[in-house]
């Protein structure tokens, strides 16, 4: 949002926040949980689910019982079937 003061002009922005570095992803059950998810859908390729990260990241997520479903596949126009 942009207030014009007549003498310069001022930006407020809500950042959100940004985790990274070794550990980071064991606190994705955490975040979502205190964000109040309840189901997820983790949607990734198919190098990511064979090499097991996908499966690592599930298991993280539902380890706070958080439903978690995984995909690879390719949704071409999903939104028309909502």
């Amino acid at each position: 949002m942009a207030i014009d003061t007549g003498l310069d002009i001022i930006f407020t922005t809500s950042a959100s926040s940004i985790k990274f570095g070794i550990g980071a992803t064991n606190e994705l059950g955490y975040e979502l949980k205190r964000l109040g998810v309840k189901n997820t859908l983790i949607i990734t390729d198919k190098n990511i689910v064979e090499i097991g990260l996908a499966e690592k990241v599930k298991a993280i997520i539902e380890n706070e019982d958080i439903k978690a479903d995984i995909t690879n596949q390719r949704f071409l126009n999903w939104y028309k079937e909502l």
